[in-house]
């Protein structure tokens, strides 16, 4: 089944908005820390998906986080946020 966004990219396009190439991208799928919204004819992403590789990849150059713990590390930062979005309200 396809799902169809309004505001979606390529995986083409975002290589190209993110920075960083194709290859990495495809390992950035292949550990299942990107998820298209769209498979068919070509992977989509929402455009929402390129501030996380900007994310991903921060950690992973200024701190050194591989790519096997990301995940992790993604969900404690999102609880972080929502935990301070509670705090604040």
């Amino acid at each position: 089944m396809t799902i169809t966004h309004e505001r979606t990219v390529t995986i083409t396009e975002l290589s190209y908005c993110s920075g960083v190439s194709l290859k990495t991208v495809r390992q950035l799928l292949d550990y299942e820390l990107l998820e298209p919204v769209e498979s068919t004819p070509e992977l989509r992403f929402p455009t929402e998906v390129v501030s996380r590789v900007h994310t991903i990849m921060r950690l992973h150059v200024d701190l050194e986080v591989g790519y096997a713990a990301m995940g992790l590390v993604l969900d404690l930062l999102e609880r972080i946020v929502r935990l301070e979005e509670k705090v604040g309200r």
